[in-house]
């Protein structure tokens, strides 16, 4: 086999630390790291959520205050987020029986997401789609 020229490897060596510093450059959603808050405008079978992200945008958790006080914890759910510019967008699988849909608008703070909320719950039977109406998602301090 043989080796490449010593001034190929020169010219190379660059250009490969360039394509591998272009994921130090954190991804738009990075801007949701953190612990953010949940809250829809009127009370329906959600109560207080929480949801935390990484570093890097990615949802970690998700914990719902059901009905009930009953408390709904899931670790690295299924999910999909997505910031383009101030837009919002998060869908996250809730306990393989329905997903959170949220858009919304981003403030120039970056503390405070306000928009809207719909459940989407599955059963064997049924699909039920339930519009929560306004909802804001707020920074923890």
């Amino acid at each position: 086999m043989q080796s490449l020229p010593r001034w190929s490897v020169l010219l190379l060596l660059p250009i490969g630390l360039l394509a591998g510093c272009t994921s130090l450059v954190p991804p738009p959603q990075a801007v949701l790291a953190g612990t953010w808050t949940l809250a829809t405008a009127t009370q329906g079978l959600l109560g207080p959520t929480t949801l935390v992200f990484d570093a890097r945008g990615n949802l970690q958790q998700i914990s719902i205050k059901a009905a009930g006080n009953v408390d709904l914890v899931r670790n690295n759910p299924l999910s999909n987020t997505t910031v383009d510019g101030d837009q919002v967008s998060l869908d996250v699988n809730i306990l393989l029986i329905g997903t959170l849909h949220f858009s919304g608008t981003l403030n120039p703070d970056m503390t405070v997401v306000t928009g809207q909320l719909t459940t989407d719950l599955n059963f064997l039977v049924a699909n039920v789609i339930i519009d929560n109406g306004a909802a804001t998602l707020t920074k923890g301090q």
